[in-house]
């Protein structure tokens, strides 16, 4: 089955975004999870005015094995070497962007970037 470094991005930008919501203020981001659900994926976010949005192209998962057949699994590696490797090619692009994550990643979230 081929890779579908689409889908990765897709999966990582939702996993970005993914920490539970709360009694938010009204210029704080408002994340919504899914409805009767425990996935790191949420049905919605709310971003409100005066904060800016980074949306990026491309970061996916790189290839971590040269020697594989190009474009299958075995190319990208498995599902941690895909997401530390996409998760340090989204750090090094915020890097050059002049902005960071700030706090702390776990399987669930990774916190809202600031400049």
């Amino acid at each position: 089955m081929p890779y579908h470094p689409a889908a990765t991005t897709v999966a990582l930008l939702l996993l970005a975004a993914s920490a539970a919501a709360g009694g938010a203020r009204a210029d704080e981001i408002v994340r919504h999870p899914l409805p009767n659900s425990d996935l790191p994926i949420l049905s919605a976010v709310e971003i409100p005015p005066g904060k800016t949005l980074v949306v990026l192209s491309g970061a996916g998962a790189p290839v971590s094995d040269p020697a594989a057949p190009a474009r299958s699994l075995a190319a990208y590696g498995d599902t941690r070497a895909q997401t530390v490797g996409a998760l340090t090619g989204i750090a090094g692009t915020l890097k050059g962007l002049g902005r960071r994550c700030q706090g702390g990643r776990s399987g669930r979230a990774m916190a809202p970037c600031q400049a």
